[in-house]
């Protein structure tokens, strides 16, 4: 889902926002992951813009507590994450930020309220500007570790284009080369 968050940088993907999307698209299919794109994944290398706070957090002297209040970055809201849960069998959820709660959402509702039913959550992504609004196939590849509470992962995208003209498929391969995408899942393997 594309966000059109208009600048607001403390934006939360709303229920309508769902709804919009699947006027277009159709309704989300099951085992499916829901994307946002906000385009703030272009401002990853330039921490101020990312974080929206200028507070340097190599600093000595860094205050953890007060950073998160000064934090901006859109977001799921929890509203959508109820109606997700309560009405989709999806199997997952992805950002271009640094999290799929919007900072200004400091108890983290998206992700608790998801976490209870296995839903995933994808953050940092990067280059889904180049992913289709539908239709994709993600592979998203944590390292093996016994416990796994947020690791690094690749993903990629396999993306089928139909020619008209011919009636021929062709599968696309798009491997995305994501700098420190995180994955938090909440069991040990994603794959059941």
């Amino acid at each position: 889902i594309n966000a059109e968050y208009g600048g607001n940088p403390d934006y939360e993907l709303s229920v309508a926002d769902l709804r919009e999307w699947e006027e277009e698209h159709g309704t989300v299919p099951g085992n499916a992951v829901v994307i946002m794109e906000t385009g703030w994944g272009d401002k990853y290398y330039d921490s101020e813009g990312y974080y929206g706070t200028a507070r340097d957090v190599t600093a000595e002297d860094f205050d953890y507590d007060q950073w998160m209040k000064e934090i901006h970055f859109p977001g799921f809201s929890a509203e959508l994450a109820n109606e997700l849960y309560d009405n989709y069998d999806i199997a997952g959820i992805g950002i271009d930020t640094a999290s799929v709660d919007p900072a200004v959402q400091q108890t983290f509702p998206v992700h608790f309220k998801l976490a209870t039913k296995n839903i995933y959550n994808l953050e940092n992504l990067c280059c889904l500007d180049k992913v289709p609004s539908s239709g994709a196939t993600m592979m998203a590849i944590p390292p093996k570790i016994k416990v796994l509470v947020a690791s690094p992962l690749g993903l990629s995208w396999k993306q089928r284009v139909i020619t008209l003209a011919t009636q021929q498929r062709l599968l696309l391969m798009r491997f995305l080369l994501c700098r420190h995408c995180y994955v938090t899942c909440f069991k040990i393997s994603l794959f059941d």
